[in-house]
């Protein structure tokens, strides 16, 4: 139940903006869609292994107004978001 407690877990976001950053890392600043929020526009980093992929979810995710969930390592900011996946709105 990471939505409502902060921490390593799901969330569910908008994508607010995504690219590359210094350093060849992918960063995606996310905002937290849940009546508690946990986080408001946080920019989170690409795990390298999927970085590309997860830089085609985001933009898809930004252009169309779609939201996302995500599997971050922690919801603070710079953490590592593991997974990312479109919700259909």
């Amino acid at each position: 139940m990471a939505d409502e407690l902060g921490g390593p877990g799901w969330y569910t976001c908008s994508v607010v903006r995504t690219g590359p950053a210094e350093g060849g890392d992918v960063v995606v600043m996310l905002h937290h869609e849940h009546p508690n929020k946990v986080f408001t526009d946080r920019w989170f980093v690409a795990v390298e292994k999927v970085k590309q992929e997860m830089l085609a979810v985001a933009l898809f995710a930004l252009a169309s107004g779609y939201k996302v969930t995500a599997l971050l390592e922690d919801s603070e900011q710079y953490a590592v978001c593991k997974r990312l996946y479109m919700v259909r709105p």
